[in-house]
């Protein structure tokens, strides 16, 4: 869920950790830094309009849209031509990855051959088009079938140190999620 924008939202420029753009579009230090700090003041605003306790509003919904589409605008005119050319397939593919499982965090230490890398895709496109298959009703309670079912078959091709690290980033974002259940009570 946190590498999501929002609860149940899609990965976007904004929700992508600048260390991930920054090898994927090769992006430079100065680029990093100035889409590092659009991503900070993004979740900033994002995070004043979340009230713990309080239902959202369709206005804070729409509120949110504007400050993801502004931030995404903001970040795409720091980007070169081929950068900008580059980025959705770079999203998707981080997007295919978070479905079966593998955070972006760790997506550089997990050091997947290209062959991995290959099936991981298959596997999540495949998932990806059983979910869109789905009525509504059904999305709820198959979905979480579907992509459990997907992480499962991800995890197989793993190498015992590729799963140590992503078991690692399990339990540190499960103790994140703790944490932040904690302070928000």
């Amino acid at each position: 869920r946190g590498q999501r924008g929002g609860r149940g939202g899609q990965l976007s420029l904004i929700s992508v950790p600048v260390s991930a753009l920054k090898s994927g579009l090769k992006l430079t230090d100065d680029q990093a830094k100035k889409i590092e700090e659009i991503q900070k003041k993004t979740r900033a605003d994002l995070r004043a309009l979340r009230q713990p306790g309080q239902q959202q509003t369709p206005e804070d919904f729409q509120k949110m849209r504007e400050l993801n589409t502004k931030a995404t605008k903001e970040i795409e005119a720091l980007l070169n031509d081929e950068q900008k050319k580059a980025a959705p397939a770079l999203v998707k593919e981080f997007s295919s990855f978070a479905l079966v499982g593998l955070p972006i965090t760790i997506l550089e230490s997990l050091k997947l051959t290209d062959d991995q890398k290959k099936k991981i895709l298959e596997i999540a496109d495949k998932t990806q088009k059983e979910m869109a298959a789905l009525t509504p009703e059904e999305r709820r309670q198959k979905g979480r079938e579907l992509r459990q079912s997907s992480r499962e078959e991800a995890s197989k091709l793993l190498t015992d140190d590729q799963k140590k690290i992503l078991e690692k980033a399990q339990q540190e974002a499960q103790q994140r999620r703790q944490r932040n259940n904690n302070n928000g009570n």
